[in-house]
């Protein structure tokens, strides 16, 4: 049998197999990878680069959060060779020897493993985070650990299944086996569920926190605005969600799963994106400083170089060259009573607001006690 010159599925009533041109999806995946890969990558660099040499205390949540653009990166690799296979193309338009070659390869299988891995360490990457900045909070960290230990769990678990089905799911024979047939439908979708609420979960985290601080309204929105984020990644997650439930069933499963792929691109690199935006304000801080510099000492090197060309006149021209006006220092702006939104800033806003409440606490307790001694006090005595 020619499988060169046969499509790998019978094409809808009308429509001619193409196997020359096709209409795909390859130029959205391209597109979506390239931007939304290279805004990660930008956001990873400025992170580490703040981390790693500005304030040179990097954690293991810095460390994650590389694991996790590697994982997107991968992610990225492993979708364009699975383009080459037919990946976002119409089973009509893919001979089923090019389906064939990609089963037995196991190419079409393998774009769940960057997948969860970057979610894992993308997800534990905030967490860490968040700890780190509300560590004065005793609920807040238990909520975090849970979701940390949740999050952790389930992935594991869907990572061994996939294992599996990677192992058991390598031919055409077994590929219409029900645990094969699961993994595209229903375990998917279980997946994909898992993320949304995981995903809500962490973006609600931080806001009880952040809008106890004792900043102005202004900041504490400004605040919020940087962990609400985190709503594009809940938005692609919920994509995804809906648009696997409503292609459960489908047929042309490499062109539904490339679009499916779309919200996937999207909701990895939100994730990474999110952990990395606090870092954002320290660098800008350092490069306005870099800037200022290089300008200062531009300014002084041309004034240097201008003091040189004019030691070498003659000297009746000293007489009448004018000595240039050095120009006056630029009237410094006044502070800010309010100071930038960092990491170190909001762990200090944090920790004073539970010390207030702390203080708060023991002048309530001591007052209570006082009032207790003396109803005591005044029991005694009308006794005596």
């Amino acid at each position: 049998m020619d499988f060169y010159n046969m499509p790998a599925a019978a094409p809808p009533p009308g429509v001619i197999p193409n196997f020359d041109s096709p209409p795909s999806l390859k130029g959205e995946l391209l597109i979506i990878n390239v931007v939304f890969t290279t805004v990660m990558a930008i956001f990873v660099a400025v992170r580490l680069i703040s981390r790693g040499f500005i304030v040179k205390q990097v954690g293991i949540d810095d460390y994650f959060c590389a694991i996790a653009a590697l994982a997107s990166i991968s992610h990225t690799v492993v979708i364009r060779e699975q383009s080459r296979f037919g990946y976002g193309f119409h089973l009509w338009d893919i001979r089923a020897s090019t389906v064939m070659e990609a089963v037995e390869n196991r190419i079409l299988l393998a774009n769940n493993f960057p997948y969860m891995v970057c979610l894992l360490f993308g997800k534990l990457s905030i967490l860490l985070l968040f700890s780190r900045l509300f560590s004065v909070s005793p609920r807040t960290n238990i909520v975090i650990i849970g979701v940390m230990i949740f999050t952790t769990a389930y992935t594991v678990s869907i990572l061994c299944v996939s294992i599996a089905s990677f192992v058991k799911c390598g031919s055409l024979e077994n590929m219409t086996t029900d645990f094969c047939i699961a993994m595209g439908t229903s375990i998917s979708i279980v997946q994909s569920a898992i993320n949304v609420i995981t995903d809500f979960l962490i973006l609600f985290i931080p806001l009880p926190m952040t809008l106890a601080l004792s900043l102005p309204l202004r900041k504490k929105l400004a605040v919020s605005s940087v962990f609400l984020t985190g709503l594009l990644a809940c938005a692609a997650s919920i994509g995804r969600l809906v648009s696997a439930v409503k292609t459960l069933h489908a047929e042309d499963i490499m062109w539904i799963q490339a679009k499916n792929d779309i919200f996937t691109i999207i909701e990895m690199n939100a994730v990474i994106i999110a952990s990395c935006l606090l870092t954002l304000p320290t660098f800008l801080r350092r490069c306005k400083k870099w800037a200022s510099q290089a300008y200062s000492s531009m300014v002084s090197h041309h004034y240097s170089s201008s003091n040189r060309s004019m030691h070498k006149l003659p000297d009746h021209e000293h007489e009448f060259k004018p000595v240039p006006d050095r120009p006056r220092a630029a009237p410094k702006p006044p502070k800010d009573p309010y100071p930038m939104v960092t990491l170190t800033n909001i762990t200090l806003m944090s920790q004073d607001a539970a010390s207030k409440d702390s203080v708060e606490q023991k002048e309530r307790q001591c007052s209570i006690e006082q009032v207790e001694s003396y109803q005591r006090s005044s029991d005694v005595r009308a006794c005596d």
